[in-house]
């Protein structure tokens, strides 16, 4: 292509692709004082380019993709006619589709990773709520329903957007048309749409359901043979994702089977409720990720230069237990297809022998067979340690692709209990812990047991500070202690070297918490929460109703709320008690309401309401206490451990951007107090109590993680917290001790 070729103030860099109807091009837009723009370009194919139908069509994408602004819809900046022709100018997606990426890991020996397949479905629900849910300037549904979801039209770009594109044209080399037009890829269309009926959002989460399918089973739900899909879609018969891909855990395979009802009315009835319940299992099995690791995924499975193969000890750390296929090696997965042609090979060679009446030992290419053990522990949320190796794990967990055939030590490690360790059998399926309080042991004060005088006496230390470096003093610098110069957590690089957590003793049960805003940062896109949108002015008060009970005997009284403005960020968040009123900040344009929960959302029922007044209209949405519940893996947020179970600690926030303090590793004597009583929103000065607690666990919902500092101490992002312990008596408090403000008070 000539670099001076043009379409209307576009230049034309390169040609992307070619479908059936138009195609695409990178290009360069000019603005003033030279700034320029790399876009995308679409545009009719010139033999298509007088067809008044296709024009039509083409119209009709620009006007539903122009209305659109979400961050997982590719968006478009220009429409305009130039060279006889319509052209589109959108966003640029610097990747690859997700059909590519799939099929590229398939090619590989791989499966594609579950934590991804669930990341990127997550997020195309997203983009489709957004399309069903759009309005005109009145407030009108405009009733958009894209009718062509599949993983062509899903991009992935290298930093990790995930973004949904062709919004109204259908490409007529993978399209079939039968009488006045049947638009979308059969593979992933609805019976409903198949047999030209009226369609609306829920044949797209047909789609969604078919997409995920394909990840998880390597192939879509139905036939790529336009007539065998046609029959099946016909009369309903579409098989079920446990059938295909038995290795698939159960309760995933039954929300994708729901998805993918024949009836609509059998489905989940918006992207809404199917996003909901994919985070949902995602945040219970510790399956979550960021679309930022997807991006990863993707720059290693299509590596500059082009590689003929994967390896995997090049893939991220993150991803490689996901990538191995259901019970297969690191050699197996990676093999090429010449070593796999080998190993077929030498298979017929073992058969040969077989029939010979020879013996075999050893095979090569083959993969011993594996098991999966389900670990469970009371309390929940303990370190799962598997011959002596931490395995990542905590409970109530799975772990996978072990040898059969196999006996294995099992230790759970938990803050405030002792550790147990429980061996498991060749045939053993589940591994049980019941923990048992540690007992309440103190370090002898400074000075008594080795005589030491008082003057010598080290800082008293935190139990999960490790112990301090030796400082020394540099020549005509300042004293450095375990690489940081100056105390400012910098290296000699100017790198940043804090962890997540700090902690600064003050004295015997008192300390300093400092934790890092960006490590306590969790991201509300992934809250199987229920939203409701404001809509127009306010002003709005909000009510609580109802509650939601944690198999602890004792319901909620408070849920959590959290309030984002247009753009989806959350900029308020609130424990709101039953029945109190709360005024609404302005600039809130979207509430959701859920219930958090360290271990499983599985055994809570229970709802909640949230009741939103505003001028002449009330609104209201409910959240089911299993469904609309947040249930964090252990890697999201920062832990405070190493608390003394059997003690109190009254916990002041002393700087930094509002936190959600909530009790972990608790012991049973805990329920006394109530599960109200785990919970505590903190603004600065601000304090509130807990008891029976072995750790504490800290979360930041507020505001964007581009503003939060990278590590503790480091920037306007810390948080502190100081800590002070104190005796518990026999109604789990001390006389004297202030209680915090309540949450949903005005400040």
């Amino acid at each position: 292509m000539s670099p001076e070729t043009k379409l209307g103030r576009y230049r034309l860099v390169r040609r992307l692709g070619q479908g059936g109807m138009a195609e695409t091009f990178e290009a360069v837009a000019r603005h003033a004082a030279g700034i320029e723009r790399r876009v995308c370009v679409k545009r009719i194919l010139p033999r298509y380019a007088a067809d008044p139908r296709f024009e039509r069509m083409f119209i009709d994408e620009a006007r539903v993709s122009m209305t659109l602004r979400h961050g997982n819809i590719a968006q478009v900046y220009d429409f305009g006619r130039a060279d006889g022709g319509l052209y589109l100018a959108m966003e640029l997606v610097d990747g690859r589709s997700l059909s590519l990426l799939r099929r590229r890991l398939s090619k590989c020996g791989y499966r594609f990773p579950l934590p991804a397949a669930l990341e990127v479905t997550i997020a195309l629900c997203r983009a489709l709520h957004h399309a069903h849910t759009a309005t005109d300037e009145r407030g009108r549904p405009l009733g958009i329903v894209h009718r062509d979801v599949s993983p062509q039209n899903v991009l992935l770009s290298f930093d990790g957007q995930i973004k949904l594109v062709d919004f109204g044209i259908a490409r007529a080399a993978q399209t079939v048309e039968i009488g006045s037009g049947l638009k979308g890829k059969l593979p992933y269309m609805a019976p409903e749409q198949a047999a030209r009926r009226p369609v609306d959002a829920r044949a797209d989460v047909f789609g969604a359901g078919a997409v995920l399918f394909e990840l998880l089973a390597g192939r879509p739900p139905l036939p790529l043979e336009a007539a065998a899909a046609l029959e099946a879609l016909s009369s309903g018969r579409i098989p079920r994702l446990g059938e295909v891909a038995p290795q698939i855990d159960p309760d995933l395979a039954a929300l994708v089977d729901q998805a993918l009802a024949a009836r609509p009315e059998d489905r989940f009835q918006s992207a809404l409720d199917f996003e909901r319940a994919l985070a949902n299992y995602a945040h219970a099995r510790a399956l979550l990720t960021r679309e930022t690791e997807v991006g990863a995924l993707l720059r290693w499975a299509f590596a500059d230069p082009p590689r003929s193969e994967l390896r995997l000890e090049d893939a991220p750390p993150s991803w490689r237990a996901h990538l191995l296929p259901q019970g297969g090696s690191a050699v197996a997965a990676g093999a090429s297809a010449r070593r796999r042609r080998r190993a077929a090979a030498t298979a017929v060679l073992v058969g040969t022998a077989v029939l010979l009446g020879g013996t075999l030992a050893w095979i090569r290419g083959g993969t011993a067979p594996s098991r999966t053990l389900q670990v469970r522990s009371l309390p929940t949320g303990a370190e799962v340690w598997l011959d002596g190796v931490d395995t990542g794990v905590r409970t109530n967990g799975r772990l996978e692709n072990l040898e059969a055939g196999r006996r294995h030590r099992i230790t759970f490690r938990l803050p405030g209990f002792e550790p147990e360790t429980v061996e498991v059998g060749p045939n053993d399926a589940v591994a049980v812990a019941r923990l048992r309080l540690a007992s309440p042991t103190r370090p002898p004060p400074p000075g008594e047991a080795d005589g030491a005088p008082p003057a010598a006496e080290a800082a008293p230390r935190h139990p999960q500070q490790p112990p301090p470096a030796a400082a020394s003093e540099a020549p005509g610098g300042p004293a450095r202690s375990g690489g940081a110069e100056g105390g400012k957590g910098r290296s000699a690089a100017g790198a940043r070297s804090l962890p997540p957590l700090r902690i600064e003793a003050q004295g015997p049960g008192h300390f300093i918490a400092e934790v890092s805003s960006r490590a306590a940062f969790v991201d509300a896109r992934h809250l199987p929460f229920a939203w409701v949108k404001l809509g127009g002015p306010g002003p709005f008060t909000a009510v609580v109703q109802g509650d939601v009970d944690l198999f602890v005997g004792r319901p909620l009284k408070r849920a959590l709320v959290l309030g984002a403005d247009g753009a989806g960020r959350v900029v308020t968040s609130r424990l709101l008690t039953v029945g109190r009123p709360w005024r609404v900040p302005t600039g809130v344009a979207t509430l959701g309401i859920g219930t958090l929960e360290l271990g499983t959302c599985l055994n809570n029922t229970g709802a909640w309401r949230l009741r939103v007044r505003g001028p002449g209209r009330t609104r209201t949405v409910r959240a089911g206490g299993r469904t609309e519940c947040f249930s964090p893996p252990p890697r999201l947020g920062v832990e405070v451990g190493g608390l003394a179970v059997t003690r109190g600690y009254r916990v002041r926030h002393l700087g930094g951007p509002p936190v959600l303090v909530v009790g972990s590793a608790g012991s049973l004597l805990g329920a006394q107090l109530g599960p109200d009583a785990a919970f505590a929103r903190l603004e600065e000065g601000q304090q509130a109590t807990f008891a029976y607690y072995g750790a504490l666990r800290i979360f930041r919902f507020e505001g964007p993680i581009e503003d939060a500092g990278g590590d503790a101490g480091a920037g306007d992002g810390a948080i502190r917290l100081e800590l002070r312990e104190f005796a518990l008596d026999a109604r789990g408090s001390r006389a004297g001790t202030r209680r915090q403000a309540p949450a949903d008070a005005p400040h």
